[in-house]
């Protein structure tokens, strides 16, 4: 069996890139699967299936591997206000009564 029918015949072992960029540019609490009281809280500036890095509020940047996470506690989201102000595509001319 190749890789990609372990995959396909596994759907837990499907990354959802979608999934892991709601969280990119959002303030967490990182917990470390072997349930000691060390964690780490920052900024999540990449996520994937196999990294997670942090860039932690002393200027540290810690690249983690995503087994070694137990729980990613979300402190504050990413502002995805601006969105719903964003134009996607252009508006057509103005039209007058009297065109």
């Amino acid at each position: 069996m190749n890789d990609q029918q372990q995959i396909d015949s596994n759907p837990a072992a499907k990354f959802d890139e979608k999934f892991a960029l709601r969280f990119v540019h959002s303030r967490a609490t990182i917990y470390y699967s072997n349930y000691s009281s060390y964690t780490d809280t920052g900024k999540i500036t990449y996520l994937d299936n196999h990294w997670l890095e942090l860039l932690k509020d002393n200027g540290e940047q810690l690249v983690i591997p995503v087994a070694a996470v137990r729980i990613i506690k979300l402190i504050e989201a990413t502002d995805k206000s601006h969105e719903a102000t964003t134009l996607l595509r252009p508006s057509g001319p103005e039209t007058t009564a009297d065109s």
